[in-house]
């Protein structure tokens, strides 16, 4: 019995907290002297291919380490739970299975929201380019509401550097607000739009990879009411979308180390 009843955490809860990164220097120093080194090198070659694999096949916004850290923190056996202690085969076993069934409800959601973009609103598949002026009317005939409400300067910046290789920030001129990002296609794909309302206008702002996708079919309008402003620079390029006679948002998107 633990004397200063404190929880006891099975080798598979370890192995799994030093994996996540979870452990302080000391600790994980600790759990590496107790543990068989060729089983530890496979768990960590097993982890990197699989996050590996994800980011490829995903093109999502960074996750929330802190909620995943929570969530993690939440599924940690108790000290009643000693009597299922597994082998380091198991926990293999155990982590294999888990990162499959990530992946597969990563798949379920990207596949329901393609669903999503095509039933019942006219919205094509977010594979192929698109006119981006064509995605702003649909955008605001649903609401002109994000997918993601981002008011973190880093969280934003670091948006686009993990989908676009480069970090932005946009610093809202007076009379002007960003509601979020919208990750809609348009130029290509991995399009992602901000929204943002200049004074009583809704404008949005896509940005892509110079190179990326289809810039012609991205730009052409048949809205006499809208226009669509263009420019690219740094390696990545801006479309515009308003109502206004000039751009008002994209100048204001800046590179950030």
């Amino acid at each position: 019995m633990n004397d200063n009843n404190e929880l006891i955490t099975e080798p598979t809860d370890q192995l799994e907290r030093y994996l996540d990164g979870l452990m302080s220097g000391q600790e994980a120093k600790e759990f590496r002297s107790t543990v068989d080194p060729k089983v530890l090198e496979q768990e960590e070659a097993l982890q990197s291919k699989l996050d590996d694999s994800l980011k490829r096949m995903f093109a999502f916004e960074p996750l929330d380490t802190e909620k995943v850290a929570y969530q993690a923190s939440q599924e940690h056996p108790t000290a009643n739970d000693k009597a299922t202690l597994k082998t380091p085969t198991q926990s293999v076993d155990r982590r294999h299975w888990m990162k499959i069934a990530i992946a597969a409800s990563m798949l379920v959601a990207a596949s329901l929201g393609v669903w999503y973009l095509n039933s019942g609103n006219g919205i094509g598949p977010v594979d192929n380019p698109r006119s981006v002026a064509m995605i702003y009317q649909e955008t605001v005939a649903r609401g002109f509401d994000p997918y993601y409400y981002c008011e973190d300067d880093e969280r934003f910046a670091d948006t686009f550097k993990f989908r676009h290789g480069q970090p932005l920030v946009l610093n809202e001129p007076e009379g002007t607000r960003m509601l979020g990002l919208s990750y809609t296609g348009g130029i290509s794909r991995n399009t992602t739009a901000i929204l943002c309302e200049v004074g009583d206008d809704q404008v949005m702002v896509f940005v892509d990879v110079v190179g990326h996708g289809d810039l012609a079919t991205a730009r052409v309008n048949d809205d006499p009411d809208l226009n669509v402003f263009v420019e690219e620079k740094n390696g990545l390029v801006f479309c515009e979308v308003t109502p206004q006679d000039a751009p008002s948002m994209m100048e204001h998107l800046e590179f950030v180390d």
